[in-house]
């Protein structure tokens, strides 16, 4: 049994709810290069169980193996779950995955209740590890594992990345609800996640992507994946690449394929403003790409110089603006706050985003995330006292759950302005205006006040 584990602490649940993308690949991966093993895939967030929900699914289902995929943010989540497994089946042999096993795989292991962490990518290395338990067979010579042998750390040589991402069957999808997950801006009921590429070249500060090159999948893999999204029946995907856009021939030639097979869908990115311009846009409008995801956390260029974006606020006016006039809705993503950056900053950024008016926009506070650049160096500056996640990772308990550096806003004061940024952009008149005015139907009506609404609920939950 996979489980995504709950987390009351995600507020983005209120605008968006993902398939478990990485777990279903894993899933994929394990039911066609075996026979002999059955997968079941419990999304605890999306069906909102509670512990004891979870521990009578377990029970029915009695799992020899859970695999349970794990944020920093989900830890306590993931080791109750992983609790719960054990008093069903003390002998249920526990393995935890995702980014907080990738960042602290030692730690991980040596927690209560867990038998094995496989840090990284999961297909390969857990497609060898159930076959060797089931077979009986020693876990020490399969690479990429860390495993609890008693009470005693054992590290199995490192696994390299998995470089050709063709050779990956395409995620189970057929094993959670179709008609469940969103995105806060999507117009089908039946939409889901797709990811064409894995890794980012970049090496923004604040930035916890674990892959730092690129590799991807070529153009006719990711096309038959868009058909078979078609004929179980989705209407919409959403790219969840880090730059689905670092090379504009593959873009091409993605979109040349969809355009000549007549794309079955609709579906989204998430781009570089650097990578853009109106050849490639109006390649993907044809193909069926009718949202754009652009994160430019502030609107000053020192900042974005600081955060070492790559991008400055002139490129994001170009991109905004081409976008628009290709007939592609523009979703924008700022960060207030910014560790070292005066509060006019901030204010800057909000500013930034009414002028170039993209037709969603998500304001954050700066959260500090592990293995980041700028975390190191909120602990080298005494910004925060000590190496706050992985105290956290060794002893997890119910203290904060995140890292703020309270310079120059302190925690509540991002929380207000994050509040007024949301309030300034969506209650304009000339914005709402706007979009009435676009409305053609009583369905796109609803789908935008339900958007709205979704926003509004992020903005006054963030807290």
């Amino acid at each position: 049994m996979f489980v995504d584990p709950p987390n009351y602490m995600r507020h983005a649940d209120f605008t968006t709810r993902l398939p478990p993308l990485g777990l279903l690949y894993i899933a994929s991966y394990l039911t066609t290069y075996t026979t002999d093993h059955e997968v079941a895939m419990l999304d605890a967030t999306l069906e909102n169980l509670s512990y004891d929900a979870i521990e009578e699914r377990i029970r029915k289902y009695k799992p020899d193996i859970v695999g349970i995929s794990t944020y920093t943010l989900t830890l306590l989540d993931t080791l109750e779950i992983a609790h719960r497994a054990k008093q069903v089946n003390p002998d249920v042999f526990v393995v935890i995955g995702g980014p907080h096993a990738f960042i602290y795989p030692a730690q991980t292991a040596m927690l209560p209740y867990i038998d094995a962490v496989v840090p990284g990518e999961g297909e390969e290395v857990m497609t060898e590890l159930v076959e060797a338990l089931a077979k009986g067979m020693s876990l020490e010579q399969i690479p990429g594992i860390y495993l609890n042998h008693n009470g005693t750390l054992l590290v199995t040589p490192p696994r390299s990345l998995i470089e050709n991402l063709d050779t990956l069957p395409f995620p189970a999808r057929k094993l959670v609800p179709k008609k469940a997950y969103k995105f806060v801006s999507d117009t089908s009921a039946f939409s889901t996640t797709m990811i064409s590429s894995r890794g980012c070249k970049f090496k923004c500060t604040f930035c916890d992507v674990p892959f730092r090159s690129i590799r991807a999948r070529s153009p006719d893999n990711v096309v038959d994946e868009i058909s078979e999204c078609a004929e179980i029946g989705y209407k919409e995907i959403n790219f969840y690449d880090d730059n689905f856009n670092f090379s504009e021939e593959r873009v091409g030639d993605i979109c040349q394929r969809l355009i000549s097979n007549g794309s079955p869908v609709n579906f989204s990115i998430r781009a570089r403003v650097d990578k853009i311009n109106l050849k490639m846009l109006q390649q993907l409008y044809h193909a069926g790409c009718r949202r754009i995801n652009f994160g430019l956390e502030v609107g000053d260029d020192e900042t974005l110089k600081y955060l070492k974006k790559g991008i400055t606020t002139d490129m994001v006016r170009n991109a905004v603006r081409l976008t628009k006039d290709a007939g592609i809705e523009v979703v924008t993503y700022f960060i207030l706050g910014i560790p070292g950056r005066p509060k006019e900053t901030s204010l800057r950024t909000i500013d930034f985003a009414i002028e170039i008016d993209p037709d969603y926009a998500q304001f954050m506070y700066m959260v500090l995330l592990p293995g980041t650049e700028l975390y190191t160096n909120a602990i080298k500056s005494g910004g925060i006292a000590n190496d706050f996640y992985m105290d956290f990772a060794t002893r997890p308990s119910p203290l904060p759950y995140i890292a703020y550096w309270e310079n120059p806003l302190s925690y509540e004061e991002a929380q207000s302005l994050t509040k007024l940024a949301h309030k300034r952009f969506y209650l304009r008149p000339t914005y709402i205006w706007k979009h009435l005015s676009k409305v053609s139907s009583l369905t796109e009506l609803l789908r935008k006040g339900h958007a709205a609404l979704d926003v509004f609920s992020y903005a006054l939950y963030n807290k």
